[in-house]
């Protein structure tokens, strides 16, 4: 073998070198890009918070108290939780992201001036019209007309 054909040879495995080492190089740089676009997901990610956890957290505080939901709330870094007394009435509470403060009050929204509490509390408490049995009532006018009232009394 010839000069020229080392040299061309050295100059062939010295780009392959340098090819080999650009992409690793773009590889890393592109996996180190993914882990830091990554990090602020898991970090606003919550810790969850189930029902039966609810459940074991609120038992020794409101005893007879049921979960019927746990969702995210509206209140950063916090959980809606609804409750259902024994009497079956709902209510809404909220737990801290770590599970250590329940707060049962008002969640006020300043810039619509809603209390977001009181409107969950009308969600969860509405009665379905169709699910009242009506099959005895006394009907006074048209028993289709477009609004109802539903007046319930105890003749005892």
């Amino acid at each position: 073998m010839g000069k020229k054909e080392m040299k061309n040879r050295a100059m062939t495995t010295h780009l392959i070198e340098a090819q080999a080492h650009y992409l690793l190089t773009s590889f890393m740089c592109l996996a180190v890009l993914l882990v830091l676009l990554s990090l602020p997901a898991f970090a606003g990610q919550k810790a969850s918070l189930t029902k039966e956890r609810a459940q074991g957290l609120l038992g020794p505080i409101m005893q007879g108290a049921e979960v019927v939901s746990v969702s995210e709330s509206p209140l950063q870094g916090a959980w809606e939780v609804v409750i259902a007394a024994p009497g079956g009435e709902k209510s809404v509470v909220y737990f801290d992201d770590k599970r250590m403060l329940l707060v049962s009050g008002a969640l006020i929204d300043l810039k619509t001036r809603s209390n977001l509490t009181q409107n969950r509390y009308e969600e969860v408490n509405r009665v379905d019209f169709s699910s009242i049995p009506l099959d005895d009532a006394l009907v006074m006018g048209n028993r289709e007309a477009k609004y109802k009232v539903v007046v319930f009394d105890d003749p005892d």
